[in-house]
């Protein structure tokens, strides 16, 4: 498909789809272990917990094919990377961040 690896594109894509990829990944094992009753829906923390900690998990996924590239010397993969991910870091501090600092 890219004829060429080292491309922003390649990096631009797999910053974007991989954390909504795991995201859903993750949120999908949560519910069914808490429709098997493994795990309980309430908890001692705030009631955005779950979805704020996940949500941060997938950002987080980014790091994996940047830690790749970076090994590879794919310098243009690796800016392809940056901007969606810091778009996804900038969306979380604002749905997260006010509830966060107060």
């Amino acid at each position: 498909m890219f004829s060429n690896k080292n491309s922003l594109w390649l990096g631009l894509l797999i910053s974007i789809c991989l954390p909504i990829m795991v995201y859903g990944i993750i949120l999908t094992a949560y519910d069914q272990l808490e429709a098997m009753g493994v795990l309980s829906s309430g908890g001692r923390f705030s009631p955005d917990f779950r979805k704020r900690t996940l949500a941060l998990v997938a950002l987080c996924s980014n790091l994996i094919p940047f830690n790749i590239f970076r090994k590879r010397k794919w310098d243009e993969a690796m800016r392809g990377m940056v901007v969606p991910t810091m778009a996804y870091v900038i969306a979380w501090l604002w749905v997260f961040g006010r509830h966060l600092i107060g």
